[in-house]
Order: C-alpha cells, then structure tokens, then sequence
C-alpha cells in the first residue's frame, strides 16, 4: 500500500476465494476511480469483473471498505 504504507496483515476473502486487490484497484480506475464507481452505481460491473457470484447481497460494501 502506498499511504500509509501499511502491511496488509490478512487477506481479504469474499465467496470463498482471496479478493484480488490489484484486479479490483485496475477495475475500478478504469471505470473513473472510486467517487465515480459510487456515484455510478458501478459495482455490479465490478463484480463481474472479478468473477464474483451475484448472489453476494453486501458485495458492493465489501468492495467498497476493501
């Protein structure tokens, strides 16, 4: 992480399956960055492009706080 600079301790697990932060990071830049991402509404397509079930109810807060 680069500010601030904290390890990550744990890694972050959603459905079962480590959450790929770095995969998550590129998702959401190429959708305008994080502010856009919400105002959007654009979790969804975030959650696809991490091959996540859509069955996931809290997903897009998960995402979000991770």
């Amino acid at each position: 992480m680069q500010w601030p600079r904290t390890p990550i301790n744990r890694l972050p697990i959603m459905a079962k399956q480590v959450l790929d932060l770095y995969e998550l990071y590129n998702l959401v830049i190429a959708r305008g960055g994080l502010v856009d991402v919400i105002n959007k509404k654009l979790w969804q397509e975030i959650i696809k492009g991490l091959h996540l079930p859509s069955s996931i109810t809290s997903a897009a807060f998960t995402l979000r706080t991770q």
